[in-house]
């Protein structure tokens, strides 16, 4: 990533920051900016990048282009300083679901699978395993599995090795992760496993999520 950019998204969950736009430049038809720290998490990692506003200008869409963090804007912005405000409750939403997509990979390591990869587009979501594959793997494993996790809820836990990011809940294995995720599983409603299917040796589960009915989107 350009050195003068820092991830704001890595350890703050504020949805609101002052930054500084270094650049805005024409773009296909559009135009893109770049900002000194941006808080807005691009698209990557199995999740979508966020929208929001940088001051009134709307963000329609983030991501990383020549190893670094583009913003897609509405209409050109004047580089110096401005607000950025992060879409909330659409961060939210996909904070839920790579939550949630962290927990049933947690799930599939008790039974003795690896999680290999993930996806967590809202209506896309799964994880892939491999390992000790069977026929007794179904669906309804899977959901007591995580139903199990989420009885005792678990916090956040964001650590770096060396210059990888990893995030864990509780004492739960960590994963490698440039994402954005829940404070808490508390926030979690339930984590509804879809289908699970078997190829080429390996074990796609499907899913999806909803708040706790106690969770309120972060003002």
């Amino acid at each position: 990533m350009n050195n003068s950019q820092r991830r704001l998204y890595y350890h703050n969950d504020a949805f609101e920051y002052e930054g500084t736009v270094l650049k805005c430049i024409g773009h296909e038809g559009g135009f893109i900016a770049a900002l000194d720290d941006p808080l807005f998490h691009p698209q990557g990692g199995g999740q979508p990048g966020d929208t929001g506003w940088l001051d009134n200008t709307p963000v329609l869409n983030t991501k990383v282009m020549n190893d670094e963090i583009w913003l897609w804007v509405a209409s050109p912005v004047v580089p110096g300083k401005i607000i950025q405000r992060v879409n909330i409750e659409r961060r939210h939403h996909h904070s839920l679901l790579h939550t949630s997509g962290h927990l049933l990979g947690n799930a599939g390591q008790l039974i003795g699978l690896e999680p290999i990869k993930a996806h967590h587009w809202p209506g896309e979501c799964k994880v892939t395993f491999r390992g000790k594959l069977n026929a007794s793997i179904d669906v309804e494993i899977f959901q007591r599995l995580v139903d199990e996790l989420l009885s005792s809820p678990s916090e956040r836990k964001v650590t770096m090795n060396g210059s990888q990011r990893e995030v864990s809940f509780g004492t739960l294995p960590s994963f490698a992760c440039g994402g954005t995720h829940l404070t808490s599983t508390i926030d979690i409603g339930r984590v509804n496993i879809l289908a699970v299917k078997f190829k080429n040796g390996e074990c796609s589960v499907s899913y999806d999520a909803v708040l706790s009915v106690q969770s309120k989107t972060p003002s």
